[in-house]
């Protein structure tokens, strides 16, 4: 068996393992594994270290960003900033259609993380949801089909940076110039299947794409009942105090400083030193404070960085087992 096959072989492991167990992590690692075993026999261990040396040498800048961004979050969530958006569309939501639009709309525009994105618009949009009797079925749908391909195709979220450092190691993308972010944006129209993603989750809200399987029922459900969530989401119901400005001016920050610098760290440190400056002096949070919820922000990003480490690892491993020239040399 080749080794442009077996790593063929890896890769397919991943994703259907991914899927099967919902633990992507330990699927990469076994990945790993199993491709320096076949690349090195018994020195394996040895070389799959240096492997992980060499990823963490040449990516440790996307890493640094993902921990900056989770203390970013973790910041506006402390101030409960990240709500505020609601009071901006309380008067806009007036009709069901209206409703799933803002969603769609406040999805494209917070666009910096998935993780804020998703927490953001649920936070501030179910309540809107219940008022009109939509499921929260449909904001979750939203939430995710609009987040994920958004973040993809912005260089400034953990996602765009995550594939931005992967384009940089090709010859092809290095050639549009110095400036990656630029260069990444030109390589958004390309992105098929967010876009594809996109369209649906527009024409949705729309009302032109029919609703089919579970939302069906779901919209069945609230039609019968009235219960526009399960039992199991009760506890997530709760009231909290939301504040435009807090969330409004450090977004504004990071991407005024990210489009002027061109450098993401940059713009990330400038937008939590703007928390700090807003959040301290009005008791938001104390100076005692800070600290601990940034590392809390960094943990929380901490998964996301392992996966990064192990995704950089296994596409080093696959390299060397000419996965590429292979898969050229079948399709031809």
């Amino acid at each position: 068996m080749s080794l442009g096959l077996v790593s063929v072989l890896l890769i397919l492991f991943v994703v259907i393992g991914a899927i099967a167990t919902k633990r992507v992590e330990i699927c990469l690692f076994l990945a790993c594994l199993i491709g320096a075993i076949v690349l090195y026999g018994t020195h394996a261990l040895s070389e799959l270290g240096g492997i992980f040396v060499e990823a963490l040498e040449n990516n440790a800048w996307v890493m640094l960003i993902v921990l900056l961004l989770g203390g970013f979050i973790a910041l506006l969530q402390s101030s409960n900033g990240h709500l505020g958006f609601s009071k901006i569309v309380d008067k806009i939501c007036d009709t069901e259609r209206k409703t799933l639009l803002m969603t769609f709309l406040m999805g494209v525009v917070i666009f910096i993380e998935e993780l804020l994105n998703a927490m953001t618009i649920g936070a501030c949009m179910k309540t809107h949801y219940d008022k009109k009797k939509i499921p929260r079925e449909t904001l979750a749908y939203l939430l995710d089909a609009t987040g994920g391909p958004i973040c993809v195709m912005i260089p400034i979220s953990g996602w765009g940076v995550c594939l931005m450092s992967m384009f940089v190691q090709e010859d092809a993308f290095l050639s549009l110039g110095s400036n990656h972010i630029k260069s990444y944006l030109s390589a958004a129209p390309f992105c098929f299947y967010p876009i594809a993603t996109l369209i649906i989750v527009f024409l949705f809200c729309m009302g032109i794409m029919p609703k089919l399987g579970g939302m069906k029922k779901a919209y069945k459900r609230v039609e019968d009942t009235g219960m526009v969530y399960s039992e199991k989401s009760k506890k997530y119901n709760q009231t909290i105090s939301e504040n435009v400005v807090d969330g409004k001016i450090p977004v504004g920050v990071l991407i005024a400083l990210t489009v002027i610098t061109g450098d993401l760290i940059t713009a990330v440190i400038g937008a939590i030193v703007v928390c700090a400056i807003m959040y301290i002096p009005r008791k938001i949070i104390s100076s005692e404070d800070l600290f601990p919820i940034l590392s809390r922000g960094f943990s929380d990003m901490l998964v996301v960085d392992i996966v990064l480490l192990l995704t950089f690892v296994l596409q080093i491993i696959t390299g060397k087992m000419g996965m590429t020239d292979y898969i050229i040399e079948k399709v031809q």
